[in-house]
């Protein structure tokens, strides 16, 4: 099946598609072997493959172009592909299910350091299958280059530089994708010496050990007037006034530039300017809120206040995610407690947000939409916005440059699959009564706000199929290994406190007010003026779990 790849068969704008082309569908980019076989060799009562005349095989006429073939000729008759695939027809097309699994594709080699343009090397790839047998699969893999301007690459794995720079070439096979970093040094002058610049932190150690790799000295220091502006954009979103200028340009402490980092980084505006940042993140679209409508853009402050709130008192980048994640609308408390606490808020929200909201000592989350809840797309709105992982392609089909396929997508979902929207059995009586008060009051008038609360069912009933066929699938992490449902609604802790959530961690934060109030518990943190937030640098790594789950 890695051959269909390697020709161009299952991309996207062939038999890859979803609906797929002139009838005949195949997995894109071949992640689904057992789909791809019997589209071959059954679908439409096995009429593309011929293994009593291997040579009139559809599947083999149509490629070579000697009928008609909308996708022109793939390669000739007696090359080395017809042949493959001609000795697989004879042989009756032969499958042990399962042995064609991969474990494990190494690259040879893992990096291209040439020592300038014009070189040349043959990169070499080698399969490792379930039953540990090792094959050669280089003329079957398909490579690309990210810039053809620093090196390119040929159908047969040779790589050759073209002029100073650094790129990857990426190795594709059923699926697989994989990344060869090409470094093409600058040729430097007679009189070059690379430059002694100080290493004020590990991201400096990297970003100069690669630069000397390249033959590029790193430019020197900004000047206080430069590094005063970046710092006060990147921090506080504006520029330094004229009389802050000449006070920092006339100081002459050697820490000068420390100390500034901490005062702006103490300085409200900086909360507020990434909270706004993080209101961005998670969605926040005034018009999306729930009604009344008049109440909409409190509700969006509302939500901004959260952030700002907790960016200020430098709460941690995990302990923020945990808190939008693994929040419930009660957060312990009984229906009767909640319910007082959650008609209090409407009551400060009727108020308006500069009277009433702003002067909430914890302003409350609310992150959610109309359209909150447990029909939401979760994989695609929190993976991709948290982490920093693009899941998005994944919904309808295998990622086209990264490992993720439907399964993972779908899997990771019905981590939040036991999440709803509505009222819970706890707490029917009370939110009944509340809402029967309300349209009561409204009389005829129907009414706009209607108590809800975001709750985890221990029943869920609501796991998300692979929309290919596949029946639910179970509870994944990204990246992590496979658990049963009663697994993943089993409460966990991180680091030393659990979920504020009385049932589970994979609730996520949705609308804090009569539809559904939430209130992410709020330890005690300590600020800390050498490193804000987050305190340890948030990792992307797709292989760890998320806080919150195991």
């Amino acid at each position: 099946m890695g051959l269909l790849g390697r020709m161009g068969c299952n991309s996207g704008s062939c038999h890859g598609s979803f609906q797929g082309k002139g009838g005949f569908r195949l997995s894109l980019f071949g992640y689904d072997p057992e789909f791809d076989y019997v589209a071959l060799t059954r679908d439409n009562q096995g009429r593309r493959i011929n293994p009593s005349d291997p040579d009139s095989s559809l599947i083999l006429l149509k490629a070579t172009g000697q009928i008609e073939h909308g996708g022109l000729r793939r390669f000739g008759k007696g090359s080395w592909q017809y042949d493959l695939f001609r000795r697989w027809i004879a042989e009756g097309m032969p499958r042990d299910k399962g042995s064609g699994e991969i474990k494990h594709i190494n690259l040879n080699p893992p990096e291209f350091s040439f020592k300038k343009a014009g070189d040349k090397g043959s990169l070499r790839v080698v399969a490792t299958f379930a039953d540990d047998a090792q094959e050669d699969i280089t003329l079957l893999c398909d490579f690309r280059t990210n810039d053809e301007a620093v090196a390119t690459v040929s159908p047969g794995g040779e790589v050759r530089a073209k002029r100073a720079g650094d790129t990857a070439i990426i190795v594709a096979y059923r699926g697989n994708i994989l990344p060869v970093r090409v470094m093409v040094p600058m040729t430097p002058p007679p009189d070059f010496k690379y430059t002694k610049t100080p290493e004020l932190n590990y991201i400096d150690r990297e970003v100069f050990a690669k630069l000397r790799r390249l033959n590029i000295a790193p430019s020197d220091l900004a000047g206080d007037a430069e590094f005063l502006r970046r710092l006060h954009i990147d921090t506080v979103g504006g520029l330094p006034t004229p009389e802050e200028v000449r006070t920092f340009l006339e100081d002459k402490d050697p820490k000068k530039r420390q100390k500034k980092i901490d005062e702006l980084l103490k300085q409200p505006m900086h909360a507020a300017l990434w909270a706004t940042k993080f209101c961005d993140i998670t969605g926040n679209n005034t018009q999306l809120l729930e009604n009344p409508p008049q109440l909409k853009p409190r509700l969006s402050q509302a939500w901004h206040g959260w952030f700002r709130k907790r960016l200020a008192e430098n709460v941690p980048y995990d302990q923020l995610v945990h808190d939008v994640l693994c929040a419930t609308s009660r957060e312990g408390l009984e229906p009767e407690e909640w319910l007082e606490k959650d008609r209090k808020f409407r009551q400060e929200m009727q108020k308006g947000f500069q009277t009433g909201l702003r002067r909430a000592q914890d302003p409350r989350p609310v992150l959610a939409t109309a359209a909150a809840g447990a029909d939401r797309a979760v994989g695609r709105e929190d993976s991709s916005r948290l982490p920093g992982v693009r899941l998005e392609c994944a919904q309808c089909h295998k990622h086209p440059f990264d490992r993720w396929t439907q399964d993972d997508y779908w899997a990771y979902a019905n981590i939040f699959s036991a999440v709803n929207l509505g009222v819970s059995p706890e707490a029917r009586d009370v939110i009944n009564k509340e809402n029967g008060e309300i349209r009561k009051n409204a009389g005829k008038a129907k009414p706009q706000i209607v108590v809800r609360e975001v709750f985890v069912n221990p029943k869920p009933t609501g796991a998300k199929r692979n929309p290919i066929g596949k029946g639910p699938l179970p509870v994944r992490t990204l990246g992590g290994p496979r658990s049963s449902s009663s697994q993943a609604r089993t409460r966990v802790k991180i680091s030393s406190r659990g979920c504020a959530a009385p049932t589970t961690c994979s609730s996520r934060a949705a609308l804090s007010t009569a539809s559904g109030g939430i209130t992410s518990a709020s330890g005690s943190f300590t600020p800390s003026t050498t490193s804000r937030w987050p305190t340890r640098p948030p990792t992307t790594s797709c292989s760890t779990p998320w806080p919150g789950t195991s």
